[in-house]
């Protein structure tokens, strides 16, 4: 329980350092959006994500920034540079872009990325803590 809202926790925490990355500026350019979710499938140009709100369709280019985040410092001033072919079903990701009209697809500009190993390995060396501490 406690390993599920610490990574609830962490995603928040980035997805509360992205949205004021990307907030609005005062000369009216739009304002960028974020999606965060896990993975479900993937292709060369698409990755389908499901968020709280649903499946979304994640539409990749060739300028797309594909970024890794640690889950022991899940901040984006930590994220190192990752590519597309790090990415697999279950990852979480933190997408930037604009969505389109009907909010179910986002072109992406930059995706951040926590590996579901990742996850898994920072969980088993906190309940290896844990047990050790009694």
């Amino acid at each position: 329980m406690r390993k599920k809202i610490f990574l609830l926790l962490s995603l928040l925490a980035l997805n509360g350092i992205v949205s004021v990355a990307f907030a609005q500026t005062p000369g009216g350019a739009a304002k960028l959006s974020l999606a965060t979710g896990d993975v479900v499938s993937i292709n060369e140009n698409k990755i389908v994500l499901q968020t709280k709100d649903g499946a979304i369709d994640v539409m990749l280019a060739a300028n797309t920034e594909f970024k890794r985040v640690s889950p022991e410092n899940p901040s984006l001033k930590t994220a190192v540079a990752s590519a597309f072919s790090d990415i697999g079903g279950g990852d979480k990701l933190v997408v930037t872009g604009l969505f389109s009209e009907d909010k179910k697809t986002l072109p992406a500009r930059s995706v951040y990325l926590m590996t579901k190993s990742d996850i898994k390995q920072k969980q088993a060396t906190e309940s290896e803590k844990w047990s050790n501490r009694g």
